[in-house]
């Protein structure tokens, strides 16, 4: 970019040949990258590789860039138009820029982490779903490493009063299945809560309707309580959805106004979580 935007206002005396052999060396070479670039990029679409269509936009620039000096050479060759070589420099950079930073911002997602595809969350709650005892899952991480190289693990609630070995037993079957019919190799922890305690219930219901009503899609889950002769304690986790802006203290903010308008004694230890 740099010594085309130079060349553009420096003149420069070009006498060269235009040799029909190289002409035509560098025309094939033309169609064979764009061959090429079209067959990574329809390899990388059936695999969803970031690195082979890294590969595509290679061959794609080196075609453009090899075009390019084919066209500007023809151009000075015939009219002396010395500029046109800075003006198709310049834009064939542009072009090779714009392409990696596409390719580079598809790459770092993949590296630092995006969210995971649809199909794999509501296969994983299908599942879950065919489990009663599983009351149910919150916190869920799924990796991928890799074209169907995905690795899961989640949070499971169950009925704290249940037997700990049937339960654990459940949540073997439910991860075994996860990897045999999703191919997702899956941790899942076992957490149990309360569900017999109808004091409870009834504050778990209450905090419930009280988050949906300020935020109707978010979840609450691992809720706890601690009741005292004067005040009462309603810990839980809320998960608010990305698209909520609100930053995490006016989020709590929000919800303990919310519950505060129905009971002054109640006092909210919350976590946000985002998802």
């Amino acid at each position: 970019l740099i010594e085309s935007i130079t060349g553009f206002f420096d003149k420069q005396v070009m006498t060269f040949e235009l040799p029909i052999l190289t002409f035509s060396v560098l025309g094939i070479s033309v169609l064979g990258k764009i061959l090429l670039g079209l067959f990574y990029y329809g390899i990388s679409k059936r695999i969803d590789s970031s690195v082979i269509k890294a590969s595509a936009f290679d061959s794609f620039s080196d075609s453009i860039s090899t075009l390019a000096v084919l066209v500007s050479s023809i151009i000075i060759y015939y009219t002396d138009l010395w500029f046109v070589d800075g003006i198709v420099g310049i834009l064939v950079s542009l072009l090779i820029l714009f392409a990696g930073i596409k390719v580079l911002n598809e790459t770092k997602n993949s590296l630092l982490g995006e969210a995971p595809v649809d199909e794999v969350l509501v296969g994983i709650h299908k599942i879950v779903a065919q489990y009663p005892d599983v009351i149910g899952i919150h916190d869920m991480m799924v990796h991928n490493y890799g074209p169907s190289n995905y690795i899961a693990s989640f949070h499971a609630e169950v009925d704290g009063s249940g037997d700990i070995f049937y339960l654990h037993d459940k949540i073997d079957n439910i991860e075994r299945q996860i990897s045999e019919s999703l191919g997702i190799s899956c941790t899942i922890h076992l957490d149990p809560i309360v569900t017999n305690d109808e004091t409870v219930n009834a504050l778990r219901d209450f905090t419930v309707n009280a988050v949906k009503s300020i935020y109707e899609s978010a979840n609450v889950h691992d809720f706890r309580t601690v009741i005292g002769d004067t005040h009462t304690n309603l810990i839980f986790d809320v998960v608010v959805p990305f698209e909520e802006k609100a930053d995490i203290d006016d989020i709590k903010r929000k919800i303990q106004a919310e519950v505060s308008k129905h009971n002054p004694n109640y006092f909210c230890v919350i976590t946000v979580d985002r998802g």
